[in-house]
C-alpha cells in the first residue's frame, strides 16, 4: 500500500532556482535548492509522524552526499542511501584533456573536501542509523571523513539474466566490436578512448569500435581523431535511440568507459546484460559494477601514457578467442550477483539490520 504526498517548496525560492538554474544555467544552486526541498519535505514528514508513527523512514539520495536531509530528526530508525558523489576527479587525466578542465577539477576538488566540515552533511553522517553507499570510492571517503561505514549498494542492476548465453552466442568472433557510449564532454573524458585506439597500430584480429554520442566536443574530437588513425577502424555513430542502441549491442563483444567520474552507469548493465564485456578505469561506480572477474578494471593512478599502453593492451589481449570466451564465461555464471533479485536482497538487509 503505498501513498504518494507530493512536496514543494515554497514560490519564492522555486522562481529564485529556476532563475538561476534554467536561465543563467548555473549548476551549483541545485543542491542548495535541495536542501530547501528537503526542509519542506521533513516538515511534511513530521506531520505524517505525528498522526500515525513510522517504523522506519528512508532518506534517498539524489542530491549527492551534499544533502542527506533531516529525517534522522523524526527519532524512529533511519536510513540514508545509496550514498554518491564524494570524489575526487583523477587531476592528471583531466590536465590531458584541457587546463580550463584541470582548474575546474581542482575547484571541484576543493568544494568536495571543504563539505567534510558542513554541519548538515556531519550530521546525516553520524545520526542516520545506517547508510549504504553506491559507489566505493563514497564509502571510503565517508569512513576517512567521518569515521562512518557502511554496505556499497548499487542502484543499478542487470534485469534479465537468463538470455545473456544465447547473446554471446550469436555473436560472431570474427571481429572484435567495441562500443563507446556517452555525452561528448570532458567528464566522458573521450580524448582518452581516442589515445587508446591510437596506440593500437596492428592488431592481429580486425577491431571496430563505435562511439555513440553528442554533446560539445564531437566536431574537436571527430577531427582529433582524424589527424592521426590506427589500426582500429573507428567510427561516430552520434546519439543513437534506446532501442537501437541495445540492437547494436548485440553485435558487440566490449563495451568501454573511460569517465572521469560516473556512478552506476546503466549502460554497463545494460550492456552485460546483452553479453559484452566491461573495460573502464577503476574508479567509482565502476569498482563494484565489475566483479567476479566479469570485466576489466585499469588501474586509473598511473601516468597517463601508462594508462593508454595498459588499457590497450587489455583490448588487444582481448581480442585473442580464448580470452574473450573466458569473460564470457564469467559474465554467464556470475550475471546473477547483479541482478535485481540480488540488488533488493541487499537493500531489504539493510533495513534488516
Amino acid at each position: 500500500n503505498v501513498n504518494i504526498v507530493y512536496v514543494k517548496t515554497n514560490k519564492y525560492v522555486n522562481s529564485i532556482f529556476r532563475f538561476f538554474y534554467h536561465n543563467l544555467s548555473i549548476k551549483f544552486i541545485w543542491p542548495i535548492y535541495l536542501r530547501f526541498w528537503n526542509q519542506a519535505a521533513f516538515k511534511v514528514a513530521s506531520k505524517l509522524h505525528k498522526k500515525n508513527k513510522f517504523d522506519l523512514v528512508h532518506q534517498y539520495n539524489p542530491g549527492g552526499f551534499k544533502n542527506p536531509g533531516y529525517l534522522w530528526k523524526l527519532e524512529t530508525k533511519s536510513v540514508w542511501g545509496p550514498v554518491f558523489g564524494l570524489h575526487f576527479f583523477n587531476l592528471r587525466l583531466a590536465y590531458a584533456q584541457s587546463f580550463l578542465y584541470f582548474l575546474k577539477c581542482i575547484i571541484w576538488n576543493s568544494a568536495n573536501y571543504l563539505f567534510r566540515f558542513d554541519l548538515y552533511v556531519i550530521n546525516g553522517a553520524k545520526k542516520y542509523n545506517k547508510i549504504w553507499f553506491g559507489t566505493n570510492d563514497t564509502g571510503k571517503y565517508f569512513k576517512k571523513f567521518f569515521n562512518v561505514i557502511g554496505s556499497q549498494v548499487s542502484e543499478q542492476s542487470i534485469s534479465n539474466t537468463e538470455n545473456i548465453n544465447e547473446y554471446i552466442k550469436g555473436k560472431s568472433n570474427e571481429t572484435l566490436k567495441i562500443i563507446w557510449v556517452g555525452r561528448v564532454e570532458y567528464r566522458k573524458n573521450l580524448k582518452l578512448f581516442l589515445d587508446i585506439c591510437k596506440s593500437i597500430k596492428s592488431p592481429a584480429k580486425k577491431i571496430e569500435v563505435y562511439i555513440l554520442g553528442k554533446g560539445p566536443l564531437l566536431h574537436k574530437y571527430k577531427k582529433y581523431w582524424e589527424k592521426d588513425k590506427s589500426g582500429v577502424n573507428l567510427s561516430f555513430l552520434n546519439h543513437m535511440p534506446r532501442n537501437k542502441l541495445l540492437k547494436l549491442m548485440e553485435e558487440c563483444h566490449v563495451v568501454s568507459f573511460t569517465s572521469m567520474a560516473e556512478g552506476n552507469t546503466s549502460v554497463i548493465f545494460e550492456a552485460m546484460e546483452k553479453g559484452l564485456i566491461p573495460i573502464a578505469l577503476d574508479s567509482h561506480g565502476f569498482s563494484s559494477s565489475i566483479s567476479y572477474n566479469m570485466g576489466i578494471k585499469i588501474n586509473p593512478t598511473d601516468p597517463y601514457n601508462i594508462i593508454i599502453q595498459n588499457y590497450s593492451n587489455e583490448i588487444l589481449n582481448i581480442s585473442k578467442t580464448e580470452v574473450l570466451e573466458k569473460y564470457q564465461s564469467n559474465l554467464i555464471n556470475y550475471a546473477h550477483m547483479n541482478s535485481w533479485e540480488e540488488t533488493i536482497k541487499k537493500h531489504i538487509s539493510v533495513y534488516e539490520e
